[in-house]
């Protein structure tokens, strides 16, 4: 975050704002914003934001990538929503301008006066909360609520024994197969990273790794994995199915990461039995992303979209990356029945294969859902029906 001068100097410049202008009502709203994007891109995000505000009290820049717009006279905590939904979408026109695609989602925070705070100080420590909330969930809005404070307080702990769980041996690998739909052969298996956690609840494993992003810890989980990963294919040798690794954004963002999965997987035949997965709401920054990703398939891995249709299906991601595989979000399979879903669910099908990947559907849990799913064309399943995360 941007440092506690430029927090003090908003603090400052907004009470001016609130003492020039009281609060009118019924709510006043405080929106504290993060942008993850370059100097250049965030030039573009306040010029869109500016005309969305023209006023020049309502919009202040703190630091670096990091803004607050103070909103006043809202009708209902409904209407404060819809004006960060605005923000939201003034912000990817920014972006879009500037030709940036983020590697992380914008983070949103909100506060309301009076019910979290009537001075600039309160509003922006209740917003700071919300934000630092939305960050570590990978971003979006999020309201702020006394209850917060308690979750930050949690997720601080968590990431204070996540640093010290490898050592102490608490972390696993598990994984879980994606079998063939016409053969009911394993095409390949994922690697699923879990914590045994003593004496303390163990937390799920989105938390943890999104905790880990966040603060700059995953690339030890990630080499964790793969050092799992290279010591259970020398146990087993050939007789191991093909291993799926998941990459985060910051994997795909460095030549490190890509010269760090060459040198683990040195040969072509060690290469050949592992598929990369990238998630579909991985923001790319540059081409050169899109080009780390093709220099590893060139290389000899396998590429899988995973969860895709998650958040917004991105057509020119499909067209960017050269996959192999095409995860369909289990989402989509637990509405299968419905019409609509029904013919939603064999376009992607239809997609995925006229651009040679073959499907995934993920989240198999029930016999009606593998009888669709043979009916559809769908080339692999994997989900707790066919079966669970487990040891080798």
């Amino acid at each position: 975050m941007n440092s506690t001068n430029s927090l003090d100097c908003a603090i400052g410049t907004i009470q001016a704002a609130i003492d020039a202008s009281p609060l009118a009502g019924p709510i006043d709203a405080l929106l504290l914003i993060s942008i993850p994007a370059q100097p250049a891109s965030l030039g573009m995000v306040q010029g869109e934001l500016a005309r969305h505000f023209p006023r020049g009290e309502a919009l202040f820049p703190i630091g670096d990538d990091l803004f607050a717009i103070l909103c006043r006279q809202l009708p209902s905590p409904r209407a404060a929503k819809l004006v960060a939904r605005d923000v939201n979408a003034d912000i990817e026109r920014g972006l879009s301008a500037a030709d940036e695609k983020p590697t992380a989602s914008p983070s949103i925070g909100v506060s309301l006066s009076p019910n979290d705070g009537v001075t600039a100080k309160a509003l922006l420590t209740a917003a700071q909360q919300a934000l630092d909330y939305a960050q570590d969930m990978g971003g979006g809005l999020v309201k702020f609520a006394p209850t917060l404070d308690a979750i930050s307080r949690q997720h601080d702990r968590l990431l204070s024994d996540l640093h010290a769980a490898a050592a102490r041996d608490e972390l696993t690998v598990h994984f879980q197969p994606v079998q063939r739909l016409d053969t009911g052969q394993v095409e390949f298996q994922e690697a699923l990273l879990r914590w045994r956690r003593p004496n303390a609840a163990t937390p799920d494993t989105a938390t943890f790794v999104r905790l880990a992003e966040k603060n700059l810890a995953s690339d030890r989980l990630h080499r964790f994995v793969v050092q799992a990963i290279r010591d259970i294919q020398a146990r087993h040798g050939a007789d191991l199915a093909p291993i799926s690794l998941n990459l985060s954004p910051e994997q795909v963002a460095t030549d490190s990461a890509v010269d760090g999965l060459l040198a683990a997987f040195d040969t072509r035949e060690r290469r050949a039995s592992i598929v990369l997965e990238v998630t579909e709401h991985t923001r790319f920054r540059d081409m050169r992303q899109f080009e780390r990703l093709e220099e590893l398939r060139a290389n000899g891995f396998r590429l899988a979209i995973d969860d895709f249709g998650k958040n917004f299906a991105n057509m020119d991601y499909l067209a960017r990356i050269p996959a192999d595989y095409l995860k369909i979000d289990a989402e989509f399979l637990r509405h299968c029945g419905s019409a609509r879903w029904d013919t939603i669910f064999r376009s992607m099908i239809d997609l995925a294969h006229a651009l040679d990947m073959q499907v995934v559907a993920e989240g198999v849990e029930t016999q009606g859902q593998l009888d669709f799913l043979h009916k559809t064309g769908c080339d692999l399943a994997q989900g707790y029906l066919l079966g669970k995360p487990g040891p080798l």
